[in-house]
């Protein structure tokens, strides 16, 4: 009862950010074809980005347009969605054309309501759009529209599988992470095998849906979530217009990385920008960014058996960046992602 009360209290803090945006959209004119997109899996960095950039001029942010608990998504669409990049989905483009034109006002804005913010989100006509469920849906969105730029996060499965497991946080509905808290394995598994199902395409589906049947931890469902959602991307590669992101680089080499990134986008980052890129994102615990902490924390997290079950699970996609190494093998995935 007092985790609902909780929660309806945080749902609606909400009002007075939804009608900023709700003036805002009526103030502005948007252009479809000036928008960031960045994506990535759950706990990976993709927020750290967005708040760092949606400190470029003229640009505000977008935050989980893909998640049911912060907007009004088409029925049945799932916690993690592929789409065919030629199958049509009419109810989503809509959706998305509304998104990226600026015409949808979040249930759950993502910013902070100060003076500053609010004088930005009634001037700013672009958006910096971040999404957490959708690396599967990216060959889709790329091929229905044209975003500026769009950068995909890539961490370390055992990191990131670390996070997701410590926050409770895995980018599911709220109904589903509730779920995952509980360890309700039955419920997470029949979820991860109807997403799986439908996107094995040059593995063998029938051998590896078989497999995930027979997973009893929690850790190793995760460590399929993360297979399953870099699997597509890089089956695509080759079609995508995406700057990929590799988050151990970019913690120990964070202003060439980011110079990068502005690089792509087309602009100059300013030095507020600049002083941001040492603090961890609205999102984390920590207060700043410690480069060996960031990097080595979940090998106090996890155990050796632990690592080894999560590394296994990736093996059955082929992903092979990470070995039994405490980073990513950085050559194989140069080796695979050639614009990395």
């Amino acid at each position: 009862m007092r985790t609902n009360l909780k929660y309806m209290f945080y749902k609606y803090s909400f009002l007075p950010k939804r009608l900023v945006d709700f003036i805002s959209i009526n103030l502005n004119q948007y252009s479809i074809n000036d928008f960031i997109i960045i994506a990535g899996g759950p706990r990976t960095g993709t927020t750290w980005i967005m708040e760092i950039l949606q400190n470029l001029k003229g640009y505000k942010t977008l935050f989980e347009p893909l998640h049911r608990n912060r907007f009004f998504l088409p029925i049945g669409f799932p916690p993690r969605l592929y789409l065919h990049p030629k199958t049509s989905h009419p109810a989503l483009w809509q959706h998305l054309n509304d998104v990226f034109n600026g015409n949808v006002v979040s249930r759950m804005p993502h910013y902070q309501f100060s003076i500053k913010d609010v004088i930005n989100r009634l001037s700013s006509c672009n958006l910096v759009i971040k999404i957490i469920n959708g690396n599967r849906l990216l060959p889709w969105i790329l091929r229905m529209f044209n975003p500026r730029s769009t950068f995909l996060i890539l961490r370390h499965p055992c990191a990131t599988i670390a996070s997701q497991i410590k926050s409770g946080w895995i980018g599911y509905p709220r109904e589903l992470e509730l779920k995952f808290r509980e360890n309700n394995i039955e419920i997470i598994k029949k979820t991860i095998l109807k997403g799986a199902s439908t996107i094995l395409v040059d593995l063998e589906k029938e051998k590896i849906l078989k497999r995930i049947g027979r997973l009893g931890s929690m850790l190793e469902l995760l460590a399929v979530e993360w297979s399953l959602d870099y699997y597509i991307p890089l089956y695509y590669r080759d079609n995508l217009s995406v700057k990929w992101i590799v988050y151990e680089k970019l913690v120990k080499e964070e202003k060439k990385i980011f110079n990068d990134i502005f690089h792509e986008i087309g602009k100059y980052p300013t030095n507020n920008m600049k002083i941001k890129f040492k603090r961890p994102s609205s999102t984390a615990s920590a207060e700043k960014i410690r480069t060996e902490r960031q990097l080595t924390n979940w090998k106090k997290y996890l155990t050796e058996r632990q690592i080894e079950k999560i590394l296994n699970v990736i093996k059955w996609f082929d992903i092979n960046f990470y070995t039994d190494q405490p980073e990513p093998r950085y050559e194989l995935i140069n080796n695979t992602i050639n614009n990395i």
